[in-house]
């Protein structure tokens, strides 16, 4: 389970909108057509931007993020293990994604708001969506008040705002790296990494949550290049005995 998003300033939102919109002009894509990780058959990426001119445009539209100084984070959650704060893992990705936004938007000393692609389900779904955001931001999670967010999660409709495809390129191509896809996934993740939030010591926690970390604390290594990885006033060397992938991230 995975949820991921990432953050620009207001004045450059208008400015990578548009950037994102003259890149997929470039590349030929046909007016309204979405760019996606993973394109369903029907969409015209699935035949006519495949394998090396794919990630030659993912790798365009994210060295854009670069150049917009977008910050990322993208929380993937093992639904075979308990849930680190919320009832569901659907819920617990969310509030850990929503903790780490605001955590950022204090450091800033800034506001923000969160923009959510629809989810499925059709109109009592996505009320029941916002209703829960609505609540998560009132209460704060268990280490951070969402004081921060000027307003609750509103959503739009991914195909309707390029920004939103980033996010889910970002997202999707995370956890497929997490997940342990060789082809794809690897190269394009060099383009993200750069994107992701750093702690003091690593992005391992912060811009990439993988939760439990007490199991996959290692791949903060093999994926994000962490040499440390800290949890309260506590550090430790990466990789570590005891755990998952002490080895390399295939082992």
């Amino acid at each position: 389970m995975a949820v991921g998003g990432f953050a620009v300033d207001a004045e450059a939102l208008a400015e990578l909108e548009r950037g994102l919109d003259e890149i997929c002009a470039r590349w030929n894509f046909p007016k309204g057509c979405e760019f996606k990780w993973s394109p369903p058959s029907d969409n015209w990426m699935a035949k006519n931007l495949v394998d090396g001119e794919r990630r030659g445009f993912f790798l365009e539209v994210l060295a854009l993020a670069k150049m917009r100084s977008v910050r990322a984070w993208v929380v993937v959650e093992d639904t075979c293990c308990k849930p680190a704060e919320a009832k569901s893992h659907e819920a617990d990705v969310l509030e850990l994604f929503l903790e780490r936004f605001s955590k950022f938007l204090s450091r800033e000393g800034s506001t923000g708001f969160v923009i959510s692609d629809q989810p499925g389900g059709g109109k009592a779904s996505e009320n029941k969506f916002l209703l829960d955001c609505l609540e998560m931001r009132r209460r704060g999670s268990t280490y951070v008040p969402h004081d921060r967010l000027a307003l609750s999660i509103v959503c739009a409709k991914s195909e309707f705002v390029r920004c939103l495809q980033l996010a889910d390129l970002i997202t999707s191509c995370t956890t497929s790296r997490v997940g342990g896809e060789r082809r794809h996934a690897p190269l394009v993740f060099e383009g993200i990494r750069p994107l992701l939030d750093c702690g003091k010591i690593g992005c391992g926690g912060t811009g990439l949550k993988i939760h439990p970390d007490f199991l996959y604390r290692n791949l903060y290594h093999w994926i994000a290049g962490d040499d440390s990885y800290g949890r309260g006033w506590q550090s430790q060397s990466l990789p570590c005995g005891g755990a998952l992938y002490q080895n390399s991230e295939w082992e």
